[in-house]
């Protein structure tokens, strides 16, 4: 992550399902780290925004296996 040009944690539902604990770590480790952090749909809920360079939700609209990047649509 150190090393990361553009770090960015890209969160889901599994922090969900995983209960709260999980949900406290990764509100830690972002405030730690202080990279910004998108939720899918699923994991909302997972930290309260507003963080600082935070953004609410994300969905991947298009993944390319080639490149393996995906075109998002945010909210």
């Amino acid at each position: 992550m150190a090393k990361a040009e553009r770090p960015l944690f890209y969160c889901g539902g599994g922090v969900i399902n995983s209960g709260p604990a999980a949900a406290q770590l990764l509100t830690q480790l972002i405030r730690l780290t202080g990279f910004p952090c998108t939720l899918t749909l699923m994991g909302l809920g997972a930290f309260r925004p507003p963080i600082r360079s935070s953004s609410a939700w994300s969905a991947c609209t298009a993944c390319t296996s080639r490149t393996g990047r995906c075109t998002t649509a945010t909210s």
